[in-house]
């Protein structure tokens, strides 16, 4: 009668899980090297700089725009020393 040790002997030298263990290696390895692939292809999909580099014409556009936004707005303020108050009556922001 075949003891464990035999058993485990003859499994281990068995040519299917052999060939088992190596199709698990390189699904593992095929598997490290899609991850890999995927980090790299998402850290240039959500890297700015690549953006800009992509459409600096856009980008220049949008920078061009907010600062009319943001200049246009600092315009309407009054100066501090103008004597003009900011008043809020019903919700609504008035100059005085």
């Amino acid at each position: 009668m075949p003891t464990d040790t035999d058993m485990t002997k003859a499994i281990a030298r068995s040519p299917e899980l052999v060939r088992a263990e190596r199709d698990i290696a390189r699904a593992r390895e095929r598997v490290s090297q899609s991850v890999l692939a995927l980090r790299d292809a998402v850290a240039k999909q959500t890297d700015w700089r690549e953006w800009v580099r992509r459409n600096p014409g856009l980008f220049i556009a949008g920078a061009f725009t907010l600062g009319l936004l943001w200049g246009s707005r600092a315009r309407r303020r009054p100066a501090p020393d103008a004597g003009e108050r900011i008043t809020n009556r019903g919700g609504i922001w008035t100059w005085k």
